[in-house]
């Protein structure tokens, strides 16, 4: 007779078989990777070019502990409402925003007010996976800086920071939400900064005044901030115009929460105005502000699509793959026709018009 352990393993074999099909019959791009193993058995199962692992198993240990799930439509779509949560994605279609990072620091690089002897220490929020900062702010750093803390809604991107950074000192990551009040042992934990950064970031926080009282409260007496905020974007058009579209209605409500975007469609003396209210209202002085009128500029089609496929996408409800495909092509198409005039140049690349707000404040000593 069967052992119970052998019966359970039996058990388990046939239903992650049954899963395995079951999945690969509805989702045609995924990879499930399985492995059950006992002391003379193993067996791993297949399919697709996308990976989905979904847990495993060890007879060495108490099957009764064992366990093992595939993550719901529902928990995809609220990883994909709260923020950039498909990292590995992301990593390689943030080229835009590296390119632009990096020449805005340098441009604005003295506005910091940098410690003498290098000790400088920072905090920067949404920071993504990371390799933005790295390649742009960093690099620009004196070796003996203090310390730097990077940070992000999303444990993905924190996960990926790590990556980034690993093997180099006084660098930390911390899962942080600067739109929600920030509690006392994570508060305690930060600390506080000589500085305190954001790129590409705040556009996408719902209580704008909050999150400036939070970036007051980490910055030490006489630190300072710097933000690089988006204002108008074809990308967001874009997201806008297909979230109001009537096919998407029912499966994009709310989307109003995750795309704030402050300072869209304001004119320049106003997006100045409004932002130096909410810095006010925190207790910054010597506050600054520079609007600048950038490009989106891909290298080819397949560099554009990328970029549009790691914007976040705020389901509110269940979609199959089907529908995810469908609902990009309608951002892929939306986003052709925002351009103004002949966006494509002698080399064939594309050329999107963006607008961004620089902005600056210190707090009093």
């Amino acid at each position: 007779m069967l052992g119970w352990r052998a019966r359970i393993h039996g058990v388990l074999q046939y239903t992650l078989k049954y899963l395995f099909y079951k999945l690969c019959s509805e989702q045609t791009h995924t990879l499930l990777c399985v492995r059950v193993k006992r002391k003379d058995d193993e067996t791993q199962l297949q399919s697709g070019k996308n990976k989905c692992i979904i847990g495993t198993s060890d007879s060495r240990a108490t099957l009764l502990t064992v366990h093992f799930r595939f993550p719901s439509r529902e928990e995809v779509c609220v990883e994909f409402r709260m923020s950039f949560e498909n990292a590995e994605a992301y990593l390689e279609g943030n080229q835009y925003s590296k390119v632009v990072t990096k020449t805005l620091i340098n441009e604005f690089y003295d506005w910091f007010g940098w410690k003498k002897d290098g000790k400088d220490s920072i905090l920067d929020i949404g920071s993504g996976p990371g390799n933005a900062f790295y390649e742009t702010l960093y690099s620009r750093l004196p070796e003996n800086f203090s310390r730097i803390v990077l940070s992000d809604i999303s444990k993905p991107m924190v996960e990926l920071q790590k990556k980034v950074f690993q093997g180099i000192d006084r660098v930390s990551s911390e899962i942080l939400d600067i739109g929600s009040p920030i509690d006392e042992n994570l508060s305690k934990k930060l600390g506080t900064f000589d500085h305190v950064t954001s790129f590409f970031c705040l556009m996408f926080v719902k209580d704008q005044q909050l999150a400036m009282d939070n970036i007051y409260k980490l910055l030490k007496p006489g630190g300072d901030c710097f933000h690089v905020i988006a204002i108008n974007s074809p990308i967001f058009d874009t997201a806008i115009a297909v979230y109001e579209k009537p096919r998407w209605k029912d499966y994009c409500t709310g989307w109003q929460d995750f795309f704030v975007l402050p300072y869209r469609k304001l004119n320049e003396a106003q997006v100045k105005e409004k932002a130096f209210n909410f810095m006010k209202q925190a207790g910054f002085s010597n506050l600054k502000a520079e609007i600048r009128y950038d490009s989106f500029v891909f290298s080819s089609d397949e560099a554009k699509e990328k970029n549009l496929r790691v914007m976040p996408t705020n389901f509110s409800r269940k979609v199959t793959p089907e529908e995810e495909e469908e609902f990009f092509q309608d951002r892929l198409q939306y986003f052709d026709q925002f351009a103004l005039g002949n966006y494509r140049d002698n080399t064939g690349k594309i050329d999107q018009p963006n607008s961004l707000l620089i902005l600056y404040g210190k707090k009093p000593e």
